[in-house]
């Protein structure tokens, strides 16, 4: 039997989310795959947890224009906290495809798909392996071994054949601090010419 390809998904947020998903329903048996979290939970990211997002902020996308995951947001509503619903308002009878979520609702949905997408891994035999708490700080392409050493927590570290970053958001305060409000004016000029089609 040919030896499984190493691949490294770095960061556990909506790209992760997405990116494992290609994978598992691709059936990619061939492949050993490691996904390396910084946090304690996948699939919301900073976007659509507490760390970029509060009560009163909603998602910029309608349920009818998020790619399909595993169910449906209309289908978790049915089987979400009841607790959760309560505090935003929300009933799965009043919520359709049209409708926007609050981003902590949506975070919620989203680590719901990738605990479905796990499950469906370990039906699949598809070997996966989740690394929570494990920050990625470094990553060396070893071109001319064919070989990826990424380095977790200036410590340890592993080699892969394959290295997809999905890091998403980072917006560190020391840097805001450092750079002062700027007002931009952009201008957008359109030129359009019209032709005369003759037959």
């Amino acid at each position: 039997m040919e030896q499984r390809k190493r691949l490294a998904i770095i960061g556990g947020g909506p790209s992760a989310l997405f990116m494992f998903k290609q994978l598992v329903y691709a059936n990619r048996k061939d492949l050993v795959i490691d996904i390396f979290e910084k946090k304690q939970q996948l699939g919301s990211g900073m976007p659509y947890s507490a760390d970029g997002a509060n009560d009163e902020h909603i998602t910029n996308v309608s349920g009818n224009e998020i790619p399909e995951l595993v169910i449906s947001v209309g289908e978790w509503l049915q089987t979400a906290p009841k607790k959760m619903l309560q505090h935003f308002n929300i009933t799965p009878q009043s919520y359709n495809d049209y409708k926007v979520l609050p981003r902590l609702v949506f975070g919620r949905y989203l680590q719901s798909q990738f605990d479905l997408l796990c499950a469906k891994a370990e039906e699949k035999e598809i070997s996966h392996n989740i690394h929570f708490n494990s920050t990625v700080t470094d990553v060396i392409d070893h071109a001319d071994q064919e070989i990826i050493t990424i380095q977790i927590a200036g410590k340890k570290f592993l080699e892969y054949n394959y290295v997809i970053i999905c890091t998403g958001h980072r917006w560190p305060q020391k840097m805001k601090a450092n750079y002062p409000a700027i007002s931009i004016r952009l201008t957008l000029r359109l030129s359009c010419k019209s032709k005369r089609m003759s037959r």
